[in-house]
């Protein structure tokens, strides 16, 4: 192999090992910004819950039959900030039922692994009236899960919080991925009138670090050659 090559060879792999370590970025939106209020969301489908209460538990057969129905994009109304910062292209999704006082919903969003173990998300969120379920001071259910699991955040926001006047964030990193298709719940509560969740999610999806290594002595071990 020419020198040229060589070094060429030895660049891409080095450019594989730092693309490696900076992870895929995956994004998880609620809505469709093409998609007229009343449409079904593309990508979110949900499971409605009692109104009131929201879901006091949760079994696998719930997260499964959450992840059959669309959510159905909202019509704007005069209580909800219509727009998230975080990401102008959100759109507040609903269970699509109506009514006096709308269901809660379980909603659920899948995503494709191509074989990173664990991932790190920074969800920014509004929601009428909160996520999870609370009874006084004790916590019910779980705000967000993963494949099923519950998540905890690393920034302190638990079941029980957020509303529809201000943007929310939550932060949860090293969640443990299953190969192929994963899914992402949203635990919505409505206690009474209208319901519905906007959201958007960076998930960075994080490679083993023993791999990093082995790349990174790879690419350093053609380039000290090259040097010879």
């Amino acid at each position: 192999m020419s020198m040229k090559r060589s070094v060429f060879a030895s660049l891409v792999v080095c450019g594989f090992a730092v693309g490696a370590a900076q992870g895929a970025v995956i994004t998880l939106r609620s809505g469709d910004t093409t998609g007229a209020a009343g449409t079904p969301d593309p990508n979110v489908t949900v499971l409605p819950g009692p109104a009131g209460t929201g879901f006091t538990s949760l079994t696998p057969t719930d997260f499964t039959d959450a992840q059959i129905t669309p959510a159905v994009i909202a019509p704007p109304n005069g209580f909800w900030i219509f727009t998230l910062p975080a990401d102008p292209d959100a759109r507040w999704i609903t269970t699509g039922i109506g009514g006096t006082d709308e269901p809660s919903g379980l909603y659920a969003i899948h995503f494709f692994n191509p074989g990173f173990p664990e991932a790190n998300l920074d969800l920014f969120y509004m929601v009428d009236d909160y996520l999870g379920a609370v009874s006084g001071s004790t916590v019910l259910t779980a705000s967000v899960y993963l494949n099923g699991e519950p998540l905890t955040a690393t920034n302190g926001d638990i079941a029980g919080t957020g509303d529809f006047l201000q943007q929310h964030e939550l932060q949860f990193v090293d969640m443990p991925l299953l190969p192929g298709e994963n899914w992402l719940y949203l635990n919505v509560t409505n206690t009474i009138g209208l319901s519905g969740v906007i959201f958007s999610g960076t998930l960075t999806l994080v490679p083993e670090p023993a791999s990093l290594s082995l790349l990174g002595i790879g690419a350093l071990g053609l380039l000290q050659r090259r040097k010879r």
